[in-house]
């Protein structure tokens, strides 16, 4: 025993040593300073910090040399209308302006004001489900909430989907999709409160760290095909369709007609007169609109495309028949839709379906991606 005890202390002066070389082969130990406590921002409360980074419950486990990086500083999100109401034929859901990190702990911050409790979240699938609550329902009726984040069409934007479930008494309804609108009264007023929260300027959020791992796909990207600038999405052929009726039809860009069936929109591109001017209000000056109605349908300009490689390889049916009749001066250019293994690919070519030289093509596809909601 006394020799255990005698070898314990002759080695402890070398552990202590090697202990001591460690840290001094490290000079930041000895010149770090003690940081001022951390001060919760005007217009976010502790509490809510707290679902935000919430602390993971132990395990019991050891931990891993793995380093986990601390939650950066918490940013407040700019005062300005960012969230708007979208309806489409029978569905209804948000469009948010903001990244889906931030729309996260937008969510939580709007359900715990309204003392509504989250049962689940799960950033995995970008989703987060409310338990029973009754405000704005009919007595005796209870509903809850299952919130999913989609990316928008633009990369800074999220759309926030609705499923809930009823509850009469204890009596569980089965899940109702509000894309049916089966409960439309009670849709809509969440939706609109929602709104309202999200553009309440005095309702500075921060960004939830954890949430930036959400990791949603792009919706539309501008890239090429085989050497030509084309738009890609992912987005749903119906959502689709009505950003680009939309975006088509604004300031600087004219649409001739559509043919949904085709996949082909007949559109233009003009200089807008500045309305700022004091002459441009009452005159065209400076304007070089196009004539609203075009010479030829889309039917028969697809039926008198010239059959060529560069034409036939959006539409192939044009190697099959004789173009014995080739129309002159066809205006603006062709906005071609079509299907490629689970993606859109949209096109831009010349009246006659032929590919456009240089940048054009580009810088007409991309004016489009920006306006696309």
């Amino acid at each position: 025993m006394k020799q255990v005890v005698s070898r314990w202390f002759t080695r402890t002066p070398v552990l202590m040593a090697a202990v001591l070389c460690a840290c001094s082969s490290q000079p930041e130990y000895f010149d770090a300073k003690t940081l001022p406590p951390l001060v919760t921002p005007d217009g976010i409360d502790s509490q809510r910090l707290g679902q935000l980074y919430p602390v993971p419950e132990q395990t019991g486990r050891v931990p891993t040399k793995s380093l986990i990086p601390f939650p950066p500083t918490v940013g407040v999100q700019d005062n300005a209308n960012i969230a708007s109401l979208q309806t489409m034929d029978d569905q209804l859901w948000v469009l948010n302006a903001k990244s889906p990190a931030t729309t996260w702990s937008q969510l939580l911050s709007f359900f715990q004001g309204r003392k509504i409790a989250i049962a689940r979240q799960d950033l995995s699938t970008a989703t987060i489900e409310t338990d029973w609550f009754e405000q704005a329902v009919q007595p005796g009726v209870a509903i809850r909430y299952r919130l999913r984040l989609d990316q928008g069409m633009q990369s800074d934007t999220t759309d926030i989907f609705f499923r809930n479930e009823k509850r009469i008494g204890t009596e569980a309804v089965a899940n109702i999709s509000l894309e049916h609108l089966q409960d439309r009264a009670h849709a809509n007023w969440l939706a609109n409160e929602l709104i309202v929260a999200l553009n309440n300027p005095n309702a500075a959020v921060g960004d939830s760290y954890l949430a930036t791992t959400i990791d949603l796909p792009q919706k539309v990207k501008l890239t090429d095909v085989n050497d030509e600038p084309v738009l890609v999405t992912i987005a749903d052929q119906p959502r689709l369709i009505r950003a680009l009726n939309k975006a088509l039809d604004e300031n600087g860009l004219l649409l001739y007609g559509s043919d949904i069936e085709s996949g082909v929109y007949h559109v233009d591109q003009y200089t807008p007169r500045d309305k700022k001017s004091r002459w441009g209000r009452f005159f065209s000056w400076g304007s070089d609109r196009p004539d609203s109605k075009p010479r030829y349908t889309i039917g028969e300009i697809i039926n008198h495309l010239p059959n060529n490689s560069s034409v036939n390889t959006l539409f192939p049916d044009v190697s099959k028949r004789e173009t014995d009749k080739k129309l002159s001066s066809i205006p603006g250019y062709l906005l071609i839709i079509r299907p490629l293994q689970g993606q859109t690919i949209i096109y831009l070519r010349d009246g006659y379906g032929n590919e456009l030289a240089g940048d054009k093509a580009r810088a007409i596809l991309d004016t489009i991606r920006l306006r696309l909601l």
